[in-house]
C-alpha cells in the first residue's frame, strides 16, 4: 500500500469538497495534525474512521486505500489487493508482539523463581529486578506497537522510580522475602501521589495569592486615577 499516494488522494478529495484540514478533522473527531499526517503519507487513517471518511469524500473504502478512483469492472480485483496490503500492515509487527508476550511471561515466572529455588535475599532481589526489567521492556514494546498501528501517542514519562520500587516491593512481598504490610509495600506510590497533590496545592495557593496581589494593584491604580481626576 502506497501511503503517499493515499495521502495525496485524500488531500485532493478534501480540496474538491472545499474542506480545510481542521474542518475534515472536526467531522471525524480528530485533529488537523492527524489529517496532515494522512495527506503527507506519514500515516493512514485508523480503520474505525474509514467508513465515515469515505462517506464524507464520496468514495469507497477500496478506493480510499488504493489512493485512486476504481472502475466497477476492476473493483473485485483491486479489493483483493487492498485486503492483502492491509493484512500485511496489520500483522507485520506480529513477531515482535510475540516476543514481547514471551518477555512478559518470563518476567512473571522470574518473580517466583527465588522462592521455588530457595535463593538467598541478595540473589532473590537480583532475580526479581531482572524480572521487573523484562516486564518493563515487554510492556514498552506492546505500547509502541499499539501506537504504530493506531497512529496514536500515549503520553507517559516512563515507569518512574516510585512505580519500579513499588513493583520490587510487591514482588518481594509475594515471594515471601519481606513481611511488610501492604500499606508499606505500596508506600512509594502513595508518597508520590501525596507529593503531586501537595505540588498542586502549592501552585493553587501561589496563583491565588498572585491574583489577589494583581487585583489589589489594579484597585490601587484605579483609586489613584480617580484621585487625580478629582
Amino acid at each position: 500500500m502506497d501511503q503517499v499516494k493515499v495521502g495525496k488522494f485524500i488531500q485532493e478529495l478534501r480540496r474538491e469538497k472545499g474542506l480545510t484540514q481542521s474542518e475534515l478533522g472536526g467531522k471525524l473527531n480528530v485533529t488537523n495534525k492527524a489529517v496532515s499526517k494522512w495527506e503527507t503519507g506519514k500515516s493512514l487513517p485508523d480503520i474505525s474512521l474509514l467508513n465515515e471518511l469515505c462517506h464524507i469524500l464520496d468514495i469507497s473504502v477500496t478506493e480510499s486505500l488504493s489512493g485512486e478512483r476504481i472502475n466497477r469492472d476492476d473493483v473485485l480485483e483491486r479489493s483483493d489487493e487492498v485486503i492483502n496490503d492491509v493484512l500485511k500492515v496489520r500483522y507485520k509487527h506480529k513477531p515482535i508482539d510475540i516476543v514481547s508476550s514471551i518477555l512478559i511471561i518470563i518476567a512473571m515466572v522470574t518473580f517466583f523463581i527465588p522462592t521455588i529455588c530457595g535463593f538467598d535475599m541478595t540473589s532473590g532481589i537480583i532475580m526479581i529486578a531482572i524480572g521487573i526489567l523484562l516486564l518493563m521492556i515487554g510492556i514498552l514494546i506492546k505500547v509502541k506497537i499499539w501506537e504504530t498501528i493506531h497512529d496514536k501517542k500515549i503520553k507517559y514519562d516512563g515507569i518512574g522510580f516510585s512505580s519500579a520500587l513499588t513493583l520490587l516491593f510487591i514482588a518481594l512481598k509475594l515471594t515471601g522475602h519481606i513481611d511488610w504490610s501492604w500499606l508499606v509495600v505500596i508506600s512509594p506510590i502513595l508518597i508520590m501521589i501525596a507529593l503531586v497533590i501537595l505540588a498542586f496545592l502549592v501552585m493553587f495557593i501561589v496563583v491565588f495569592i498572585k491574583e489577589k496581589a494583581d487585583k489589589k494593584q489594579d484597585d490601587d491604580i484605579e483609586e489613584n486615577s480617580i484621585s487625580n481626576d478629582i
